[in-house]
């Protein structure tokens, strides 16, 4: 498993949470307890396999749902 963190612009609230968190889970390869976000310090966390995700799809979910997001640094596990 490899685990990446972004920064998510637009998040206000529990809604948005849930939007971007469905959006994640629909790509392959992310578990339902692989993805943590935060609306205080804007960020997300996932936790993907990375036989079957990349980085890009992951940004690309959440950019589909309207919201701003940017890597920050992807970390390995």
């Amino acid at each position: 498993m490899k685990a990446a963190s972004f920064k998510v612009s637009g998040m206000s609230c529990g809604t948005c949470l849930g939007k971007i968190a469905n959006a994640l889970f629909a790509v392959p390869g992310i578990a339902r307890d692989a993805v943590d976000l935060s609306l205080v310090s804007g960020q997300a966390t996932v936790r993907y396999d990375e036989n079957l995700a990349t980085q890009e799809q992951l940004l690309s979910a959440v950019r589909s749902m309207g919201y701003g997001v940017e890597a920050t640094s992807p970390r390995f596990q």
